[in-house]
């Protein structure tokens, strides 16, 4: 089963819930999540949890984990959730150990020193073949910046920009791809 048929079951126009709403998300997801089936998730910033139960779904026989300094908003019993502050690398360590991941989901705080930390910490952490995903990217600069610090590591970024009229300001995800 595809992400756009899973979507609409845990689709929230506010929170964790807005891949396909707020934002158009969804198109590069199903682009690079080849795999399915039997792979290791971490998604950071759970807010109510729409996102991780959806990852949950369409991941199948596979483990997703949710990071956020707090989970007092969940809306859902949702297992593998982590208070943790994913900018704090021996907070990281504590809650993940040497967890590796196929792919890693930055949706925290979409504040560009938190992203260029999560990135530090969590791209040594992805698989080969496997990837990260940094969402909300805060207009050009930040952009700028996050193109910048993956190409530092050998990769050439993937970005969706869907910046324009009617969109949101921050409707732009970079894609880091482990060779």
């Amino acid at each position: 089963m595809g992400l756009t048929q899973v979507y609409p079951r845990w689709s929230h126009p506010v929170g964790g819930g807005d891949k396909g709403t707020v934002h158009d998300y969804l198109p590069t997801y199903e682009r690079f999540l080849t795999r399915t089936h039997q792979v290791t998730v971490v998604e950071i910033g759970v807010w109510m949890g729409h996102s991780i139960g959806m990852w949950q779904e369409f991941f199948t026989d596979s483990t997703v984990h949710g990071l956020d300094v707090d989970l007092s908003r969940v809306l859902f019993d949702l297992p593998h959730l982590h208070t943790c502050d994913a900018t704090d690398a021996a907070q990281v360590q504590a809650v993940l150990a040497g967890t590796t991941f196929d792919y890693v989901i930055d949706d925290g705080s979409h504040a560009l020193g938190d992203q260029l930390a999560a990135f530090a910490i969590f791209w040594p952490r992805v698989t080969p073949g496997g990837a990260m995903f940094i969402e909300d990217v805060d207009g050009q600069d930040a952009l700028d910046a996050l193109v910048e610090r993956v190409r530092e590591q050998g990769v050439t970024p993937h970005v969706y920009d869907g910046r324009g009229p009617g969109r949101q300001w921050d409707e732009i995800m970079v894609v880091a791809v482990k060779p």
